[in-house]
């Protein structure tokens, strides 16, 4: 587009799974976490005290375009093999992909679907289970919320 540099196109994001980009995206529901709270009453007090117990992080969903590329093959192999794989998110902040932000987790690839009508394009819907937390960050110091 000859003119119109300042327009952006994409997303600037990439998933991967063992480390080979997933392609051909169509939709990522995201990360969601969410720690269950404990009430703690106290003799003689009107407000009972909150303590953190356990979390949980929502399953991803992905939906990708029905081409049985190298990706395809990674979350089709992950999906038969039912093993627990390696999921990175990163968003970058420009197009240039120079400053980003990590999300990783591990996770098994626990379904698999294709739908589509005749005569149009096929999807591929893809949940996966996360096992464990979700770490924020890259590098050597990692800050991570994991389940306790």
């Amino acid at each position: 587009m000859s003119g119109l540099n300042d327009i952006t196109l994409s997303n600037y994001m990439d998933i991967l799974i063992n480390d080979t980009p997933i392609t051909n995206i169509e939709s990522f529901s995201g990360l969601s976490e969410e720690t269950s709270i404990v009430e703690v009453k106290h003799f003689n007090v009107k407000s009972a005290r909150k303590l953190p117990a356990s979390s949980t992080v929502a399953a991803v969903e992905l939906t990708t375009s029905f081409v049985t590329d190298e990706s395809y093959q990674a979350l089709l192999a992950a999906r038969q093999a039912e093993t627990l794989c390696d999921f990175k998110v990163i968003y970058y902040k420009d197009p240039a992909k120079v400053e980003k932000e990590v999300r990783s987790f591990k996770g098994y690839v626990t379904s698999y679907s294709e739908v589509g009508e005749l005569d149009s394009q096929r999807q591929c819907n893809w949940s996966v289970a996360v096992d464990g937390g979700i770490t924020y960050g890259e590098g050597a110091v990692l800050v991570s919320a994991k389940a306790k």
